[in-house]
Parts: structure tokens; sequence; C-alpha cells
């Protein structure tokens, strides 16, 4: 288990690694961003617009989707192409999306399906205003995103902060948002078109609150900047919102042309982009343009056109029907007032009770209390004049005004009494998974932290344990020299004797040479764990070279490196060949009645390091049979350390020593041949610049 763990995760990698998984979880910065990104305008056509209004059979088609990221995407996309063509199909969509993403636990989807409902919902303005819970909405959004780091999207929920005071007509507080929307985008890193885009929009909000305050100065220096960002990043549908805007602040100031002409240049292109939200405001800043101008300027015809353009408001509407249903009494109203015709009052008295009844149906309490007052001023003129026919006359003066004000109201305060308790059950619900998330959070990184320990003191463990199977090997290769050294110093001394004895003091000189210069290199490798291959085959060529004095014509050698290797460089164990090659010498050859030759090669192969020592020897069978067991020891121990120490280099690396029996062509052995295989490992020092030098 130990071992395969080992193989498994390397130190380096392994700890990377966990460092890695630690900090994506605890910083949940490793979870799929959305592929979903908010557009500015719709890429739909208009049948394919109303086929999505039809929200219970798209989503059942959603439901059939594999993957929760792939549903979240399409739900949120969807949002986002219908929130400018149908409020109440966008807004579901919106739900489904808020009511998985808390189910799978995905926060950012939660937090821009919360930002999206807080959108849609003020857009409703029910209850005579925005939705009360869109604020909540928008800022349980905005925590989620704080925590999460998301700037882009957190200055998204202040911009819409800011919004909805503007339209609580609370314009500090809404420029304090906007203000921080534009802080926030700067450290947003969104790309240059997104930024100028977005920064736009702000800009034109903030332009839209100094409208509010009747600051013509702040209000252009604000739409000037928002144009030019409009223009430089080519969002046309939010260019097309800014001309409706600056048309109503020229129609404010009585220049009606100028006023026109922006409202008919949005309405050009906010007709190819199906914005019916857009084409109602537009078409209701134009009616009201032509009743300001008939006021002023008492031409009738104004009169017929602003009918008409709260008639295409009207069309337009997909909610807050009693908007343009009350422009349009109240422009009956105006037109009787200055005429003196009666009749026309008849006109109004109808849309007023329309706007009533549907003020009624969408909880606009502001407006049906207003409606009362108008429908009141009316009656008790046409009192003055003539019994009062109407039905809302009637029904008004057989009770007060009040009574008739609560009859109205009763249809509202169920209504408002359960959204706002839904409005508190949501926000005590969304506190509570705020607190189980952050508890899971906590537990999650106490589990992540603890595991992350152990595993580290898994690894520290691994590293101590190797460094002391290092040791332990090291121990016994000093202790095989130890062995070996002693037995192989008093043979050496034993063949100089008998050279001197024989009277070749010649050879006897060249012997003591290779002797001095092995018996340095031995203590050498005593202390370096690796030498370069050049220094290891001179080593075993001085070994050789003693070995022929000693065996004389006994033995033959020769030592080949392929040209394309470069030993200088390529470090290798030290003394990894010596022992295979006495081994070779002792049981192969010397038992052989006639001399023998013995065959070092050296070549690369890919990565690794290819080393055949070849004999022609008796074989390893007969060498078996052979009383030497002193010598056998040697070579077992020496064998196996040897192997040991090429699986410790090498480790998952394939390093191997392969032996290969030889046999003639009469099937008689021939000899041994012993393949060892390592990888390729290029010295330091070369790194470093310096070419290490071969010592003689």
């Amino acid at each position: 288990m130990i071992h395969a763990l080992r193989a498994a995760l390397p130190f380096p990698y392994a700890t990377g690694l966990l460092f890695l998984l630690l900090f994506c979880y605890i910083s949940s910065g490793c979870d799929r961003r959305p592929a979903f990104h908010p557009t500015t305008s719709q890429s739909l056509s208009l049948p394919e617009l109303e086929v999505l209004s039809h929200t219970d059979s798209i989503i059942q088609r959603i439901e059939t989707m594999s993957g929760t990221q792939q549903k979240l995407d399409t739900l949120l996309s969807l949002t986002n192409e219908m929130k400018d063509f149908d409020v109440d199909a966008a807004l579901r969509y919106a739900n489904e999306a808020y009511k998985l993403s808390t189910l799978k636990a995905r926060d950012l989807y939660k937090g821009i399906s919360l930002y999206y409902i807080s959108l849609l919902k003020s857009r409703k303005r029910t209850y005579g205003e925005e939705s009360k819970n869109a604020l909540e909405d928008a800022h349980m959004s905005n925590r989620i995103f704080k925590r999460l780091e998301e700037k882009a999207w957190q200055a998204r929920v202040y911009n819409l902060i800011g919004i909805i005071f503007y339209r609580k007509e609370k314009a500090d507080s809404a420029r304090h948002y906007q203000h921080l929307a534009l802080d926030l985008l700067d450290q947003a890193h969104l790309d240059k078109k997104d930024s100028l885009s977005f920064a736009g929009e702000i800009l034109h909000d903030l332009g839209n609150t100094y409208y509010k305050q009747k600051d013509t100065t702040q209000i252009f220096t604000y739409y000037r900047e928002s144009l030019s960002n409009y223009q430089q990043s080519g969002n046309l549908p939010a260019l097309a919102k800014l001309q409706s805007d600056m048309g109503n602040v020229f129609r404010d100031v009585g220049n009606f042309e100028k006023a026109i002409s922006l409202y008919q240049q949005s309405l050009a292109f906010i007709k190819k982009n199906q914005d019916r939200n857009m084409l109602a405001t537009v078409w209701d800043n134009l009616g009201k343009l032509y009743k300001k101008r008939y006021i002023s300027q008492k031409n009738e015809s104004d009169v017929i056109l602003a009918l008409a353009a709260f008639d295409s408001t009207l069309a337009y509407q997909r909610e807050n029907f009693y908007i343009p249903l009350e422009r349009i009494g109240v422009t009956y109203h105006t037109y009787a007032y200055f005429t003196d015709d009666e009749t026309l009052l008849d006109s109004a008295l109808y849309y007023y009770g329309q706007t009533m009844s549907q003020a009624g149906k969408e909880g606009a309490i502001l407006i049906m209390q207003n409606m009362v007052n108008q429908i009141t001023l009316i009656c008790n003129a046409m009192a003055e004049d003539r019994a009062p026919k109407n039905n809302y006359c009637t029904q008004l003066f057989q009770t007060s005004p009040e009574d008739f004000l609560i009859q109205g109201y009763q249809s509202v305060i169920d209504t408002v009494t359960a959204t706002l308790e839904e409005t508190s059950q949501q926000l005590v619900q969304f506190e509570r998974e705020e607190v189980e998330v952050e508890a899971f959070r906590q537990r999650r990184n106490q589990l992540l932290i603890s595991a992350f320990i152990l595993l580290l003191a898994v690894l520290v463990f691994l590293i101590l344990l190797q460094g002391q199977q290092q040791k332990r090997l090291k121990a016994r290769m000093e202790a095989l020299r130890a062995q070996i050294n002693p037995h192989f110093i008093s043979n050496s001394l034993n063949a100089i004797e008998n050279l001197v004895n024989h009277n070749q003091p010649e050879a006897a000189s060249r012997y003591l040479i290779h002797f001095s210069r092995l018996s340095r290199r031995i203590l050498n490798g005593s202390i370096d764990s690796t030498i370069s291959l050049a220094d290891e085959l001179k080593t075993l060529e001085h070994f050789l070279a003693l070995e022929q004095l000693r065996f004389r014509d006994k033995l033959e050698y020769e030592i080949q490196v392929d040209p394309d290797l470069n030993p200088n460089i390529v470090e290798v164990p030290a003394m990894i060949l010596q022992p295979y090659a006495e081994n070779a010498i002792l049981h192969g050859i010397k038992p052989k009645p006639e001399p023998g030759h013995l065959k070092v090669s050296v070549k690369q192969e890919g990565k690794f390091v290819i080393c055949i020592i070849e004999d022609d020897g008796v074989g390893r069978e007969k060498a078996r049979q052979i009383k030497a067991n002193s010598v056998l020891k040697n070579r077992s121990v020496g064998m196996k350390i040897t192997e040991e120490r090429l699986r410790s280099i090498g480790k998952n690396k394939n390093a191997k020593v392969e032996i290969i029996d030889l046999y003639d062509q009469a099937g008689e052995a021939a000899g041994t041949r012993v393949v060892l295989k390592f990888p390729i490992q290029i010295k330091k020092t070369i790194s470093n610049g310096q070419m290490p030098v071969s010592g003689v």
C-alpha cells in the first residue's frame, strides 16, 4: 500500500495537488463558472419569444436536460431573453433557476437568479410602486456576490438597488448605490466592450436620478458620458432607451420637436429589437408629450395623438395596465376641462373606473385612492347640473367616498398580507439557508484541512521511510566493500609478489599503478553514491587490467561505448558494474580450461542507459556445481545489493537487471550475458556550466 502510494503520488506533484485542492474547496474558486453571460439585446424573433412565453412546456423540456449546470444556464438565458418582452415569463424562469440553484447549492447561480428576480419584481410596480420585496431580493443577492467576490455582479446589484431607490424617489440613496456600482466596476476586470457598456448603463441611470431632481446640468453631463460609452461599445438597445430619456428632458422644457425626433429614433430601433416594455414606455412618453403640448397650444389634434399613443402603450403593456388606462382617463378629463364638453366626462369616468378595477387586481393602492378622488370630483360637478346617471357616481352617493374606497381596498388587503407573509418567509428561509451553507462550509473546510494534514503526514512518513531505506542500502554497500576490499587487496599483493619472484619488474610496476588507481577510486566510491559513466568505466578498466595481469593469458577483455553517448555527462551509481564483471571472471571464465573473453558494451536506448556484460565462460549451471562457498556468498550479497540499488535509483522508471544464459549451436552452455538498464541522469555540474573531468 505504501509503495503504491509513493509510486502514484511523487512528493512534489502530490503536495502541489493537495494545496490546489485545499485552496479550491475553501475559497470555492474551483466551481464551474456559468456559461451564461448577460446580454443587452434579444437574439430571438417575435414568434420565438411568443413560444417562450408558454413557460410550462418550456420548463418541462428543460427538466429533461442532463446536468444541473446546463439547466441553470438555460433558465438564466431564457430569463435574460424574456425580461424585456414578458416580465411574468422571465420571472417564472428566474424563480425556477433560484429553486434549482438552492437545491444544488450553486451559490453563484443563486445570486444571479436573485438579481433577476429583484430586477423583474421592481418592474412590476405592484401596489402602486415597485414590489415590496424587490429590494430584499437585491440585498440577498448582494450578500452572495460579496462573499464570492464577484465584483461585476455586485456592481450590477448596486446599480439595481440605485434604480429601486430612484423609483421610490429617494435620490440620495439612489446616487449612493450608483456611485458604488461605478467604483466596483473598476475592480471587475471585464473586457473593454462590456466595461464600456456597463459603465454607460450606470451613467445613464445617474442621469435619470438627476432628472427626478430637475438638475438639467447634471442630467446632460451624465447622459453625454453614457451616450459616448454606448456608441463605443455598440450597445444600441441601451442607446435607444437613452434617446427616449433625453426626449423626456426636452419635452419638459417645451422643446417638443426635438423630443419627438428623439422618441421616433428610439422607436425605430426598439421595434426591431422586440422590447415590448420599452415600446410601451416610449409610446407613454409620446402620449404625455402630446397632452402637454395640447395644454400649452390647445391644438385638438394633439388630444387625438395623445389618445392614440396611450392606446399603443396599452397594446404593448404586459402588466400594470392601470397606467395607460389612467393616462387615457386624465386626457379625456383634461380635454373636457378646456372645452366644457360634459360628454367627455363620461369617457373620463369610464376609464377612471377601468383604472380603479385594474388597480384593484394589481394591488395599486395609491392609484385606487387617486381614482376615487377624481371620480368624486367629476361626480360632484355633474350633480350640480344634473342627476348623475353614471354607476360610479350612483355608488359613490349611496356611501361616503371613504366607504367606497374601502370596498375597493378589501380585495387588495388579502393580497398584500399574503405577499408580505411570503416575503417574510422567504427572508427567514434565506437566512436559514445562509446559516446552513456557512456551517456546511466550515465543516467541509475542517474535514479538508484534517485530510490534508493526515495526507501530508503520510507523505512525510514516506519520505523518511525512503531516506531510511537509502541509509540501510548505503550501509550494506559499505559492508560489502569492507568485505570485498581485504580479499581483493590480498589477491593483488600475492599477484605482485609472484611477479617480483619471477623477475618481472615491469609487469609488477604496471600492476602497482593499476592497483593504486583502483584503490583510490574504490575509496572515492565509498564517499560518492553516484559518479560519471566515464569514471565508472575507468574504474572497471583498472579492475579488469589487474585481473588480466593476475590471470595472464587466461583473460581477454574489451570495453565499447556508443559514440552517440557522452559518458562524461551521464551520471550512474558508483561501483555498479564491477560486481558483475568480477562475478563473470570468477565463476564463468576462471573455471574454463581455455582462455576466456569478457566484453562490456554501453549504449543509449531512448531515455535509458543499457550496460551489457557478456562472458564466454562455463555458464551459471556449471558454476553452481563448483564448491567455492566464500566466493559464492560474496557474489550473492553483491548482486542482491546492486539490484536493490538499481531499483532505488530507477524507482518506478523500469530500472532493472536481466541475466541471460548463452548457448552454442549444440545447446551447450556458452557463457552469460548481464543486461543492466537504468534511466539517464545528467550530472548537475553540467547545468552550472562545469564539465566533469575524469581522473586517471
